[in-house]
This record gives C-alpha cells, structure tokens and sequence, in this order.
C-alpha cells in the first residue's frame, strides 16, 4: 500500500486515517513501520545524533521479534563503521544511481541502432557534459569561419579547396557583395 511507503508528512487526511487505523489493528505491522521510519530519520539528522539513534534502533530492532528487522540489525552491526562513514560524509550512491536509470532509458531508447558506437554517442550527447552548437548556429556561422580559413590559409601560401555541400555556400563567401570581384586565395 502507498501510505506505508509515503513520508508521514506527506500522507493526506484520508490516507493518514487509512494508516492509522491499519497500525491500530495490526501490532506487528504498527511495529515494523515505527522501526522503517526510525530508520529513515537516521540519515536526516545530524552526526552525533544519527548516531545515538541508530543505537536505540538497533536495539529496538534486535528485541522486536520480527525476523526480517533482527536480520537487518544483524547485517547493520556488521557494517557499523561504514555507516559512522556515511553519516559522517553524507556520500550517497544516488547520483551512481542516477546515471545508471538515465543510460538504462539510452538503451531501451536506441534499440534499432546499427552500431554499439551510436548508442555511446548517444549516451555521452546526453550525460556527458558536451553541447554542441546547433546545425543552424554552424551554418550562419559558416561564411565567417570559411573567410577566416581562407585568410589563414592564404598567410600560409596554401591556396583552399572547398567540396562537399558547403560548396555552394563557399563560392557565396568568395564573392565580394559590394564589388562582385572573387577573393585573390581562392583562384580564378
């Protein structure tokens, strides 16, 4: 049921009814959900006093007679420092978390690639950090970028060779709008 998984303060008048009512009828149930919220309070106050929750909960959970909880007090005895570590650092595996949804939605997203190299462009495209200019920014930037290679290439006595689709658009830089005369580096 939802209201068992909600945050108390986040549970509305009638869900807060429904789940009052449920702990009333059901001890063990009453119980186990005390201890789940417990828990989840540890990791939201601060150091020395997670700490000192924790402890109660752990003794709570070891004398509470439901197995699951006394096998989870067992497993969290276990790894004690660890923990002492997480409350201490505050590190969470919630951003490894995430990115391991976010490439799961890639994949299931580019199933009918033709290549294992387009998924990986795909995936670094969007979690990468890269952004690229858009195909529109490169082509109105086009003219200046190819009259800047032009004069460069013209300093170094390297005459430029223009093929592909952007030809057409090249001859255009070439043309001197004001006077109709071609650049002297792109031959006549």
């Amino acid at each position: 049921m939802i209201v068992f998984r909600r945050k108390p303060a986040d549970l509305s008048d009638g869900q807060q009814r429904m789940l009052d009512s449920i702990l009333a009828l059901n001890a063990p149930i009453n119980t186990a959900y005390l201890l789940k919220e417990q828990l989840r309070q540890v990791y939201w106050l601060p150091y020395k006093q997670a700490l000192a929750l924790s402890d109660a909960w752990l003794a709570c959970a070891r004398d509470c007679q439901l197995a699951p909880f006394v096998r989870l007090a067992e497993r969290l005895a276990q790894q004690r420092a660890k923990i002492e570590a997480a409350l201490f650092y505050r590190f969470s595996n919630a951003r490894v978390e995430q990115l391991n949804s976010q490439l799961r939605q890639i994949i299931n997203r580019s199933f009918g690639f033709r290549s294992a190299n387009a998924v990986i462009a795909a995936a670094m495209l969007s979690l990468g950090g890269l952004c690229p200019p858009p195909p529109r920014d490169q082509l109105r930037d086009l003219p200046q970028t190819l009259s800047r290679l032009a004069i460069m290439q013209a300093r170094a006595g390297k005459p430029r060779q223009v093929s592909g689709p952007f030809r057409a658009m090249s001859k255009k830089s070439e043309t001197d709008h004001r006077s109709g005369a071609r650049s002297e580096c792109y031959g006549s």
